[in-house]
């Protein structure tokens, strides 16, 4: 077929011009700049243009419109990640715990009613496999606030009932132990809980086995099917203040985390008053005393290779502890201390660089959230400071957004974190963003992250739980294989949220 006397430029409305000139490519071929080899066609064969340079040309012409809208796409900055997950299960209610992930790599996680008292609504765990299918479901008829911890013969444990005033004195809390094919194995009833806070209430296990519970009022060790090894009674705290009104959070306390000698931590919220001093409390396994560090805090530490425990404090209270992240010795002696403007309620953890990553929340500044990078020595090695991507958001501008969410980081030594209005982050360990998602909250990309953080499975699922149970259980895609190789990569320490590190 002939075209009559046309350049191929002129086919496209060009005038005169060189397809490489066209797009401010001076004197270089599109084709040479993709390392595309232009083949010669044999001049027998008849082409749509006149000539075999009228056809190269179109050819170069649009290999670099290709090329330079992949450059334009790489130009706009860090993308905002994936909006579709792999798949979403919705269930009843809502969850403040993260999910475990069990041997056979089923995915365990349990739902509450907002967190902070019983309903009607059946609440139960929940059972998942890879693929985003129900295997089975525990139902209870109390919230469960906690995030499953899974022992290991695969027995997932979880406390039921949320304690508050309306029940017994916050004792009618209980912790299950159910068998990977959703049975109850026992239960230890009159434990108790804080109830009150963003932080799930989960038990710690530690390699002999024994099973660490923070009550509403005592540590307890359990041992043998819920016998009680040993407790410990926290000093009483006066929760009414002097107007009449409750202070809520003046018995708050963190599940526990296990060192590799045994040792317990708990950190405790000190009370209304100077009297009830809070801080880092460490037992012996025999439930002896050895430390208390004085401060004020009420999430689970992270305890690096050298026993250091990395703690964050603030109070609620002006006069009260400052908010910081602070390094204890294996002797509760103070290693370093690092002033951080907000309270931090979400679980620190540790990286491959021996750093300290840790979200903060909105108290007492009244601004959003701000994430801290912190080297082993305890200097700054990077801020990042959510409010600029949030202040478009309407809950964010009412409410300025917590970051309860403990952090969880992969294989690739990516950061992930969220905040309670829904934004999403992933910092890769040298503070070079690699994506987030905003503006989450009611709709895509798939509801807020809850209190109990992330799990990463071998095969680089990302697995979390959503504040809306239309959204319910998520899974989405990483790029990593698993839970990065550090000492303590996520709250709780691992997939199977033990408390303390197994690797």
């Amino acid at each position: 077929m002939e075209i009559a006397s046309l350049h191929a430029s002129q086919s496209l409305g060009i005038a005169s011009l060189d397809a490489s000139q066209s797009l401010g490519i001076a004197s270089l071929d599109a084709s040479q700049s993709l390392g595309i080899v232009m083949l010669d066609f044999p001049i027998g064969v008849s082409y749509p243009f006149r000539s075999r340079h009228a056809f190269r040309a179109v050819i170069a012409l649009l290999l670099s419109m290709l090329l330079a809208s992949c450059n334009k796409s790489q130009s706009n900055g860090p993308p905002t990640g994936d909006d579709d997950p792999l798949w979403n299960v919705p269930m009843e209610g809502v969850y403040f715990g993260g999910p475990a992930i069990g041997p056979d790599g089923t995915i365990y996680i349990g739902t509450s009613e907002a967190g902070v008292r019983d309903t009607l609504t059946t609440h139960g765990l929940y059972a998942v496999d890879r693929n985003g299918r129900t295997k089975w479901k525990y139902t209870t008829s109390k919230s469960i606030k906690s995030s499953p911890v899974i022992g290991p013969d695969g027995t997932i444990y979880i406390m039921v009932g949320i304690g508050t005033d309306t029940d017994a004195n916050g004792l009618a809390s209980s912790l299950h132990a159910i068998d990977p094919q959703g049975q109850k194995k026992w239960e230890c009833p009159n434990l108790g809980s804080f109830g009150v806070g963003p932080v799930p209430d989960s038990p710690a296990i530690a390699k002999d086995g024994t099973i660490y519970v923070s009550g509403a009022h005592d540590l307890f060790a359990l041992q043998n099917g819920g016998d009680i090894k040993w407790s410990y009674h926290f000093p009483d705290l006066d929760n009414v203040l002097g107007d009449g009104t409750r202070y809520h959070l003046s018995s708050l306390r963190s599940s526990p985390s296990v060192g590799d000698d045994g040792t317990v931590y708990v950190n405790t919220l000190e009370g209304p008053d100077a009297n009830v001093v809070g801080g880092i409390y460490a037992f012996s396994p025999s439930g002896q005393l050895r430390w208390h560090h004085p401060g004020s805090g009420c999430v689970p530490p992270a305890i690096g290779a050298d026993g250091t425990v990395y703690a964050g404090y603030g109070s609620y209270i002006p006069s009260g502890t400052p908010p910081k992240l602070v390094a204890i010795n294996p002797n509760g002696t103070t290693k370093w201390e690092l002033l951080t403007e907000h309270w931090i309620m979400a679980a620190p953890v540790i990286g491959t660089d021996g750093g300290i990553y840790v979200g903060t929340s909105q108290h007492p500044v009244n601004r959003p959230g701000v994430f801290f990078a912190v080297r082993a020595d305890g200097t700054l090695k990077w801020r990042y400071d959510t409010a600029p991507d949030v202040a478009d958001d309407p809950p964010a501008q009412t409410n300025p957004p917590d970051i309860y969410t403990g952090a969880s980081i992969d294989s690739n030594r990516v950061v992930y974190f969220a905040d309670e209005v829904g934004a999403m982050w992933a910092i890769h360990e040298d503070g070079d963003l690699v994506w987030k998602r905003l503006h989450t909250i009611g709709g895509p990309p798939w509801g807020n992250v809850m209190h109990g953080g992330f799990a990463i499975d071998d095969a680089g699922i990302l697995y979390y739980g959503s504040y809306n149970p239309e959204v319910g259980l998520v899974a989405m895609r990483t790029d990593s294989t698993g839970l990065a190789a550090s000492r303590w990569p996520k709250q709780a320490g691992n997939n199977q949220n033990t408390g303390r590190a197994l690797r």
